[in-house]
């Protein structure tokens, strides 16, 4: 996946808007408030080996060799889905809907019967504006509904590490997402100091990552499992379910 900007008035647009930072950092679901932080990309999977259809185990029951060359499989896509928000309690076409977002979770793990306490780790939209990050958040936060007793849901971004890079930052979550797996452990999130002030983070038992975090040993052979949040300007969602191989 590829993303240039080389449409000059279109950026000169977004720059008259206050679309885009001026101090080059995403501060995602912090305090600052500085907004967006473009940046190009080429999204290529160094380890091909990563990214898999969830469609594996079929193959593997169908007797289709899954790993021909050797390959580790480190990951399966458990589910994805699709959809748009339409215009349910939205300020404007580009801020995505809270309602349209919980209604994609609740759909995405009701059909693939996915227990929602086994995610450790939610790779979100994030992109570091005032009203996003904490509509996303507290989404998220409802959705999972972790309680004090729970385990924290992990929140980061891989806009804090690169930059929004637009088409491309679905599959660049992706690929963070593959690497985590690949390396057992999710990468901090750069920038972050402080926590957005309208993001419930006691609340609903959230955790902004600041530091590497190690995939923890689960009882009874428990498998780690992460959600992927992607937004599109207008309204579209995609959320994807990864579990470990």
């Amino acid at each position: 996946m590829l993303n240039m900007d080389n449409d000059e008035q279109l950026l000169q647009k977004l720059l008259r808007a206050s679309y885009f930072i001026s101090n080059q950092q995403c501060d995602m679901y912090g305090a600052s408030f500085f907004g967006l932080l473009d940046a190009e990309a080429e999204s290529v999977d160094p380890c091909h080996q990563l990214l898999l259809l969830k469609f594996v185990h079929l193959l593997d029951d169908a007797g289709y060799d899954t790993e021909p060359d050797g390959d580790r499989i480190h990951y399966v896509i458990r589910g994805v889905l699709s959809g748009h928000d339409g215009n349910q309690d939205k300020i404007n076409f580009v801020v995505s809907s809270a309602s349209g977002q919980g209604q994609l979770l609740a759909n995405i793990y009701s059909r693939n019967n996915f227990d929602t306490r086994t995610i450790l780790f939610v790779e979100a939209h994030g992109t570091g504006t005032p009203v996003g990050d904490p509509s996303e958040a507290n989404c998220l936060g409802r959705f999972f509904n972790r309680s004090n007793l729970d385990p924290l849901l992990l929140l980061g971004s891989i806009k804090s590490n690169l930059g929004h890079t637009e088409g491309a930052v679905g599959v660049a979550s992706l690929i963070k997402v593959a690497m985590c797996m690949y390396h057992r452990g999710i990468t901090e999130n750069m920038q972050f100091t402080s926590l957005n002030p309208k993001v419930d983070a006691q609340k609903y038992s959230l955790h902004i990552l600041q530091n590497f975090v190690s995939f923890p040993s689960l009882p009874n052979n428990e498998k780690i499992a992460i959600g992927v949040n992607s937004f599109g300007m207008g309204g579209t969602t995609t959320y994807a379910i990864i579990e470990e191989d």
